[in-house]
């Protein structure tokens, strides 16, 4: 499934279409179709309350949503929750919602507090603390594919 602009006309391409472009010729005025024409393909609306929420251990709660080239994790952190120290492919941005969590970025130690972002570039080694109950969400690019396989026995401690 995708879509572009083609001229000042949005063109989606959806596989129950079979793969044929949803757009009619353009004409000098033509109009760009209307968001319901394109919401299929455009975007995909997710609530939290609808996330399944994973009991991963007794101090962390995982909510995942898997796009085709990100995944959003909203994590529930109970004060003293350790994430160990690992390293991913995956560049990570994590969002503090609430709370303090200490990470330990490449050696080098920094807080996040509710409201900051902290940037963790790819393949550097990292470990975050819970200093209070904290949520944060983190984003992931590209997709981890490990937590997909169920590879995330660092994370079930």
């Amino acid at each position: 499934m995708g879509f572009g602009v083609e001229s000042n006309l949005l063109v989606c391409e959806k596989p129950e279409a079979g793969g044929k472009k949803l757009s009619t010729p353009q004409r000098k005025f033509q109009k760009l179709p209307s968001a319901r024409d394109t919401i299929g393909c455009a975007m995909q609306l997710y609530d939290w309350t609808q996330i399944e929420k994973e009991q991963m251990s007794p101090v962390l709660v995982r909510q995942v949503i898997h796009g085709e080239n990100i995944t959003v994790a909203r994590l529930f952190l109970r004060e003293g929750c350790s994430v160990p120290e690992h390293s991913h492919h995956n560049e990570q941005i994590s969002m503090i919602e609430q709370g303090t969590v200490k990470f330990v970025i490449g050696g080098v130690e920094q807080l996040a507090k509710a409201g900051q972002v902290m940037r963790i570039p790819p393949h550097v080694p990292h470990s975050a603390q819970a200093l209070e109950d904290s949520v944060a969400v983190d984003l992931f690019s590209p997709i981890r594919e490990d937590w997909i396989r169920g590879d995330d026995a660092y994370l079930r401690k």
